[in-house]
Parts: C-alpha cells; sequence; structure tokens
C-alpha cells in the first residue's frame, strides 16, 4: 500500500496537474465500485 506522504512526494516531484487528476478519477472509481 503506498502512504499519503509518498504520493504527495511524487505528486511534487512529477507533473502535479496530471497526478492529481489521474489519482482524483482513481479514488472516484473506487468510490463508485464500492457503493
Amino acid at each position: 500500500m503506498i502512504r499519503v506522504d509518498q504520493m504527495e512526494f511524487v505528486a511534487r516531484n512529477s507533473n502535479a496537474r496530471v497526478f492529481r487528476i489521474n489519482s482524483e478519477m482513481f479514488w472516484s472509481t473506487l468510490q463508485r465500485d464500492s457503493e
């Protein structure tokens, strides 16, 4: 399991906008699947 601080580190050291969009899509997909 990736820790949140590691995800934040990656976001700061890559294209943060793309990372954030992808992570939001990922989490929203998980939430829909779990409902």
